[in-house]
């Protein structure tokens, strides 16, 4: 008899501004987390998630950014400039 092991699965959300989004009671935590961040990145303490800016935000910049990410080998995330 064959036995195998159960799959759970969890699927979890979290959403970057929830708080001034939503008025939490606790929006100021908002800005003190992220003013936090930035003086650890600025001290370089931490680094950023960054992996390289690959150019201006067009059709061709935007395939490489995708067969970046498509390829399963990216460390980090690829933007593009000029929103």
């Amino acid at each position: 008899m064959q036995r195998r092991k159960g799959t759970c699965i969890s699927i979890q959300w979290e959403m970057t501004f929830a708080r001034p989004r939503f008025g939490t009671d606790d929006v100021a935590d908002q800005g003190r987390m992220l003013a936090r961040v930035s003086e650890l990145i600025d001290s370089r303490e931490r680094r950023g998630t960054l992996s390289g800016a690959i150019g201006p935000i067009d059709a061709v910049h935007r395939r490489s950014a995708n067969r970046r990410l498509e390829s399963g080998t990216t460390i980090g995330k690829p933007a593009l400039a000029g929103w």
